[in-house]
């Protein structure tokens, strides 16, 4: 019996919720997943699971175990991968972490391209609002708004992407016009929502920042509900320029205020792919990060 191979499907198990879920995407009938976790249990003289009807569900020895061997299976995949990255060719499964801006609107697209120029190389593309830990997560490389810094991770810069005020025209024939950032205060908002509280809008110019608490209409964790929203004239949105270049380009969407720099949190505008310091020789990570950098950025 391969003990690695059960503390993966063991792991497999956690994080698919069912063993019948873990079993197909190893290959396994339920049955067998099962046989192969009490094996396991027998071999370390403590239940890891307990089973109903209602699903698994970790005991105590089972959770503190499972921590463990998420740790020795992310360091034997390291050590494995090291010895590959004396291999000139790109392979082995990669984990890519993408905001929903930058997932849905530049990653995603360009999958197909990445998986056909290396065929050995299988993606699995994580899209979160949120910033996940890279190591509690076993992530490969997050491409992220904002560097982090973080000593134990390297960063590179793949583009600088600026936020832009935008409207449809409908809305600004029916509301007063916007010649400086405090008059958004008479205008409904649009508004990214980042955490629990609202956040100031910013803008700077050569005079300085002005911030501006708009009042909100609408309020979304993700960027397409309040691009849809600008579009049917319900309010002034602060988005990233690519979110909404083709309906500006349409005339569907203007542009207010170009002659101030916005931020829905600070003036960083960068866009970086980050990883993890000692992962940084193994070929397929830089074969990813290049191929970001050169052609989907």
């Amino acid at each position: 019996m391969d003990t690695l191979e059960d503390l993966r499907l063991f792991t497999k198990v956690i994080r698919a919720g069912s063993l019948s879920a873990a079993g197909r995407e190893a290959g396994l009938s339920a049955a067998s997943v099962w046989r192969r976790l009490n094996a396991l249990e027998q071999r370390l003289g403590a239940p890891l699971l307990l089973r109903s009807s209602r699903g698994i569900k970790l005991t105590d020895a089972g959770a503190a175990f499972a921590e463990r061997a998420e740790t020795i299976l992310s360091q034997f995949d390291e050590a494995a991968e090291a010895v590959g990255a004396f291999q000139a060719t790109p392979r082995g499964s990669l984990r890519v972490h993408a905001s929903v801006a930058i997932g849905m609107n530049r990653i995603a697209p360009a999958l197909p391209r990445f998986l056909e120029r290396y065929p050995e190389i299988s993606v699995d593309l994580w899209i979160t609002q949120e910033t996940p830990n890279i190591a509690d997560h076993q992530i490969d490389i997050s491409v992220r708004f904002g560097r982090q810094p973080d000593s134990a991770l390297t960063a590179r810069k793949l583009a600088s992407i600026p936020r832009v005020l935008i409207a449809a025209p409908g809305y600004l024939a029916r509301h007063p016009p916007l010649r400086r950032p405090g008059e958004l205060r008479r205008h409904d908002g649009l508004v990214f929502r980042f955490g629990p509280n609202p956040s100031p809008w910013s803008f700077m110019d050569e005079h300085g920042v002005e911030d501006v608490l708009i009042p909100p209409v609408l309020e979304s964790n993700t960027v397409e509900p309040l691009r849809l929203a600008a579009l049917a004239g319900l309010g002034v949105a602060l988005l990233p320029e690519w979110w909404v270049a083709e309906d500006v380009a349409a005339g569907r969407l203007q542009v207010l205020l170009p002659g101030w720099t916005a931020s829905a949190t600070n003036f960083d505008t960068n866009i970086y792919a980050v990883w993890h310091s000692g992962r940084q020789s193994m070929p397929k990570i830089r074969a990813f990060i290049d191929f970001l950098a050169e052609e989907v950025f």
